[in-house]
């Protein structure tokens, strides 16, 4: 496995506004319940990245 690079926010930003009214608001709302956050900024971090390394790995 290797690793990956660390998305800047800007990049961050960019995926999160593309798809926010495709159902991404509702996968966030659901990482933040299931991860004990408060939907602050590093929940948002955690969640995109978390999501675009998943697309990267999706052929």
């Amino acid at each position: 496995m290797t690793d990956k690079p660390t998305p800047t926010d800007a990049e961050r930003l960019a995926w999160m506004a593309d798809g926010w009214t495709q159902g991404r608001e509702k996968l966030y709302a659901q990482h933040v319940l299931e991860t004990g956050g408060v939907g602050d900024v590093d929940d948002l971090r955690t969640f995109i990245d978390k999501q675009m390394a998943a697309q990267k790995d999706t052929p």
